[in-house]
């Protein structure tokens, strides 16, 4: 009679166990959700190609942004009173203040204009200066 009790209370603990630890084993682990903000700095600048047709300048590149929550904004200035044209790209990078998935995110951009052959272009990106490469293809 005491050796079946002695098994009965051996496979209560057993089973306790598994019971205690196996539903914290398999849970799953939640996803990473962060809030975010706007950083100092980007990564490594990037380079933007430039290429000119048909009176038409362009500026092509990709950035490589923290969180798919930013939102990319151009503006030109053409200083047409300058011989010859000076061309002014800004570009700038901006985020809300809500939560936001953790994942970089490579997002292209096109900036296109009318002026001159031979006008000087600059860009920035949120003010830093850009380096430029030309299409010549």
């Amino acid at each position: 009679m005491k050796k079946q009790y002695i098994l009965i209370i051996g496979a209560l603990l057993i089973l306790g166990g598994l019971v205690f630890f196996l539903p914290t084993a398999q849970a799953p682990e939640p996803q990473s959700v962060t809030s975010t903000s706007t950083p100092t700095s980007l990564p490594t600048p990037p380079t933007f190609t430039h290429t000119f047709k048909k009176g038409t300048h362009t500026l092509i590149g990709t950035l490589t942004l923290p969180t798919p929550c930013y939102q990319v904004a151009e503006s030109v200035e053409i200083d047409d009173t300058a011989t010859p044209e000076q061309v002014t790209v800004a570009i700038t990078t901006s985020t809300d203040d809500g939560l936001c998935v953790q994942v970089i995110d490579e997002r292209l951009v096109e900036v296109s204009f009318d002026a001159s052959a031979d006008a000087v272009i600059t860009a920035t990106l949120n003010g830093k200066p850009l380096t430029i490469t030309e299409d010549n293809g």
